[in-house]
């Protein structure tokens, strides 16, 4: 199964130029007339027609027994507009797009329902009202490829100057869904073990890209354009993310919303990076934390850095730090060239089933987390003057502390710590340790 929805086609063993751009759309043919999709005709020629309020979808050689589900997929396309209507206030009413899904391309080619241009789709495209994908493996990405190419034709009902990435990455953070018969389809989930066994794998993408050096920043993203976009099938992966992570994070999601509404290009630069700036060492490091923990079911809340400490946090031993979220900020600083004994005590739970699974700050020696004992406790410098080429101020290189460990750190900062965990598995720990830091006689 793909992990994209490439807008490319090979023919010769050459590739095609990209189908999905704003310019190519204006200057690669027209979509093919109104009376060409005239139900009669389409029946006529064999075609199997399934419509809702907002879409017409043309398919072939549907079997009888797949009948339910072709007619659920423009009921689908229904709930995505009245879902995008509502994000994108202003967006033009009484829509009404048409799509081929399409087992048998020559056919489509025949009745003139596919423009020659796109004879070697591989995925998906989409121009004006009008989009095409060939059949898929799996019912799943069959639904994905179909919501995001009809994102596309959404956001291009009324003109605009939005960049690639976040063409691409909102069309990808729609697809991903949550679809029960007879139920609203819930739009914008962070994939489960359901999307990535019906196709979606971009998180495995992106932990790949990042395991090879290959990280991308918030600003790195933001330079994918339509030139440097579609040859890379990670392009889709980066830019799904830092939409999701933007539309999801509590600390962006207000502003996020708000970005939508900057239809010009100028505009739209010019409020990202009022809301969302480059210098803005927190987000850059909650982006880096968030991205390099990609897992199904990723628990945005509970991964987040929490930059100060709530609660019963402190005690005479030291400072107390919760099992069951990320990061956590000590209040506790660090100099350049000193060195630190950091020592950690007590008892928590990393799991709830079947038995409450409990821990001390060593680890369990049973399960690994990247590399490290599930359960261990874990330490970084946030140090914001020194951001690093990843600008995750120093969140990515993490010190492994269990009970007891030396730190002499290479400059001045603040410490953070954590249970190691999954990033999906926050909720199910439960209790605390209490974690002291002293300057070691070494350095005095």
């Amino acid at each position: 199964m793909p992990a994209s929805a490439t807008k490319t086609g090979q023919k010769n063993g050459k590739i095609a130029p990209p189908l999905n751009t704003s310019e190519n759309n204006a200057s690669r043919g027209k979509p093919p007339t109104e009376n060409l999709t005239d139900p009669q005709r389409l029946k006529e020629l064999g075609f199997d027609l399934f419509k809702s309020h907002h879409l017409l979808l043309i398919s072939d050689s549907v079997q009888p027994q797949e009948q339910k589900t072709f007619e659920e997929l423009p009921v689908i396309v229904d709930q995505l507009t009245n879902r995008f209507f509502t994000d994108y206030p202003g967006t033009p009413g009484g829509v009404h797009l048409t799509g081929c899904l399409m087992r048998d391309r020559s056919l489509y080619l025949q009745a003139s329902l596919l423009a020659e241009d796109f004879a070697y789709l591989e995925h998906g495209a989409h121009r004006g009202r009008r989009f095409w994908l060939n059949e898929q493996k799996t019912d799943y990405y069959r639904r994905h490829l179909m919501i995001h190419e009809a994102v596309h034709c959404l956001t291009d009902l009324k003109p605009h100057g939005w960049p690639v990435w976040y063409l691409e990455g909102i069309a990808e953070y729609y697809a991903i869904h949550e679809f029960k018969p007879n139920q609203t389809t819930k739009f914008g989930v962070f994939p489960g073990n359901e999307q990535i066994a019906g196709g979606f794998g971009r998180l495995e993408l992106l932990r790949d890209e990042i395991a090879a050096g290959r990280f991308r920043t918030i600003s790195r993203i933001r330079q994918l354009n339509s030139n440097n976009f579609y040859p890379h099938k990670t392009s889709y992966g980066w830019s799904w993310a830092l939409c999701y992570f933007l539309a999801t994070h509590p600390d962006t999601d207000e502003e996020f919303r708000e970005l939508g509404r900057f239809r010009q290009a100028a505009a739209f630069n010019q409020f990202f990076e009022h809301a969302f700036s480059v210098d803005n060492t927190k987000l850059n490091a909650q982006w880096a934390v968030f991205v390099s923990s990609l897992v199904p079911d990723y628990d945005m809340e509970r991964g987040s850095i929490s930059w100060t400490r709530t609660g019963d946090t402190q005690s005479e031993k030291g400072v107390v730090i919760q099992a069951d979220r990320n990061w956590q900020g000590s209040g506790i600083h660090v100099e350049k060239g000193k060195e630190y004994v950091i020592r950690a005590s007590g008892r928590f739970t990393v799991a709830q089933k079947p038995v409450p699974w409990e821990c001390e700050p060593q680890g369990v020696s049973i399960d690994y987390v990247d590399g490290q004992p599930l359960g261990q406790v874990q330490a970084v410098l946030f140090h914001p003057d020194q951001p690093g080429k990843n600008n995750d101020s120093g969140f990515l290189q993490i010190v492994p502390v269990g009970r007891q460990t030396t730190f002499l750190p290479e400059q001045k900062g603040e410490l953070f710590f954590r249970i190691n965990d999954r990033g999906s598995s926050w909720g199910d720990n439960s209790g605390s340790v209490t974690v002291s830091v002293q300057e070691s006689s070494v350095s005095k």
